[in-house]
């Protein structure tokens, strides 16, 4: 691991805690089968380890010209040679989407670039695998196309054979949850605090991190190719990572489907409200949106907490105040939810009346 990248992700104050974006993390292990002794590791700062004494000690074997910081995703270790191995690393985080393969026959002593034939531009590699029956001959998968080489890598052809432009299993993949009020309310908390940030709370790609330089991505309009995509294809984008989108490992399988649910709203297929759920500090049947300290899934229980304490009787899973407002999502032209505040100040010492969230029936925009 780089010595840089081993304090806290986010620094001392935000201390982000979000998996697969936190740097120095061993991102693929790739055992021998010639010799179970020889195990390579790759992270995502960018370093390739190998052991040949089954972990107890381990060598830095990163190749000298591979660039800084390059996540390598993928390692193949040879069936037919316990020094011999791939590995495959990509950039696209970095507006870099060139091939990046190279391989080692010597322990990782000395690395060959092995990219001849392989698109330079848009060829993240997402598969990476070695022939069992013959040696030099690989296979690797990008996001929009297969290539096989004969050579060990020297020169890559593309597979055609009526495969379709796009390698990607899951876009086929039917969206099993209806898109009701429970599916489209849990879709719009996951989305105001894990997507708003960057798609923006109407999916209009103007998040807040577009004015720090972040590209804008919008999810509406005819210049987002989103609305075109299938249902699989969006909950696979969050499954994986695609892109400039890292995969969303926090969400869970079935709440992803929520979020194409609630994307799909956005698109206007369905009647949403936008915006977060509720204030920072709340948790329960609320959510609140994007922050840089914020829960990333919603909690089953209500405890109050801060500022918004509830009484001291008050216990884990008791039921909210506000399940008695109407059930959101559930009808109207896509309104916008308003906060309401207070409206008479709390005694001394004791708890603040907990604001609600009323739908705003103004009507469509």
């Amino acid at each position: 691991m780089r010595a840089s990248t081993l304090g806290p992700s986010g620094g001392p104050i935000t201390l982000d805690q979000t998996g697969v974006e936190t740097y120095a993390t061993i991102f693929t292990l790739a055992p021998s089968a010639v010799d179970g002794n020889v195990i390579w590791a790759g992270s995502d700062d960018g370093m390739v380890h190998v052991t040949r004494d089954g972990g107890k000690n381990w060598q830095d074997v990163t190749p000298k010209d591979l660039p800084p910081f390059t996540r390598i995703s993928l390692i193949e270790a040879s069936p037919h040679a316990a020094g011999t191995a791939y590995l495959a690393g990509n950039r696209y985080q970095r507006s870099d989407r060139a091939p990046y393969v190279y391989k080692t026959s010597d322990f990782g002593k000395t690395w060959t670039s092995v990219v001849g034939g392989l698109p330079k531009d848009d060829a993240s590699i997402r598969g990476l695998a070695e022939f069992p029956g013959r040696p030099d001959v690989l296979f690797a998968g990008t996001e929009r196309a297969m290539f096989v080489t004969h050579d060990g890598g020297a020169r890559w052809t593309r597979l055609r054979a009526n495969l379709p432009t796009t390698i990607d299993s899951m876009a086929a993949i039917p969206n099993p949850v209806p898109a009701d009020a429970r599916s489209l309310l849990n879709g719009r908390k996951y989305y105001s605090i894990n997507c708003a940030v960057c798609h923006g709370d109407l999916g209009k790609g103007d998040g807040p991190i577009v004015a720090k330089g972040f590209p804008p991505i919008p999810l509406v309009g005819p210049a987002s190719p989103a609305p075109g995509r299938t249902d699989g294809y969006i909950w696979g984008m969050m499954r994986n990572g695609r892109g400039l989108m890292p995969s969303y490992n926090r969400i869970e399988e079935l709440d992803r489907w929520d979020v194409v649910n609630y994307v799909r709203g956005l698109q206007g297929r369905y009647a949403v409200q936008t915006g977060p759920v509720g204030l920072p500090g709340e948790t329960g049947d609320k959510l609140p949106g994007y922050s840089q300290t914020g829960p990333t899934r919603p909690s089953p229980y209500y405890v109050r907490a801060g500022s918004q304490a509830g009484p001291p009787t008050a216990s884990a899973g008791q039921q909210p105040d506000s399940a008695a407002r109407p059930a959101a999502d559930s009808t109207g032209a896509r309104p916008d939810s308003t906060t309401t505040t207070p409206s008479t100040a709390a005694p001394r010492g004791a708890a603040p009346t907990q604001p609600t969230m009323t739908p705003n029936t103004g009507g469509p925009r």
